[in-house]
C-alpha cells in the first residue's frame, strides 16, 4: 500500500515523485524496443526471395505485372480483348506467348525484341 501524506491522500513512492511523465513514457518506449529486439532475435528466419522492391521505379511495375499475369503479353491482351490470339508475335511457331516462353526461349541480346527459338 502506498504511503499517505499528512492530509491523508495517497502519495507516490519517492522514486516516482520527481519523475516527469515524458521520462516515464520514454522509459516505457525504450523497454518495448528492447523486448521487441530480443523477440526478433529469437524468431525463426524465413528464407527470402528476391522481390521487385529493390528494383528501380521503371522496372518494378513491369515485374509486378509479370508476376500477377497483367503484363502486356499475348494471353493478357487476348483476355482484355486487344488481340484475337495469344500466340507469340516474335516467332512464327504458333506458340502461346507466356512468361516462360519469352524468358526461356529468347535468344536475342535486345530485351525489347526477343528472338524465340
Amino acid at each position: 500500500m502506498a504511503a499517505q501524506n499528512e492530509r491523508g491522500s495517497e502519495q507516490l513512492p519517492y522514486e516516482f515523485s520527481n519523475t516527469s511523465l515524458a521520462h516515464l513514457k520514454r522509459d516505457t518506449t525504450e523497454q518495448k524496443r528492447v523486448e521487441a529486439c530480443s523477440w526478433l532475435e529469437k524468431a525463426p528466419r524465413v528464407p527470402t526471395t528476391e522481390t521487385p522492391a529493390n528494383a528501380s521505379k521503371a522496372v518494378a511495375p513491369r515485374l509486378y505485372q509479370l508476376r500477377t499475369g497483367h503484363a502486356l503479353i499475348g494471353p493478357y491482351l487476348k483476355k482484355i480483348g486487344n488481340r484475337a490470339s495469344d500466340t507469340c508475335w516474335w516467332c512464327d511457331r504458333g506458340v502461346k506467348q507466356s512468361r516462360e516462353h519469352l524468358f526461356k526461349s529468347s535468344r536475342s541480346g535486345n530485351p525489347n525484341r526477343p528472338t524465340c527459338g
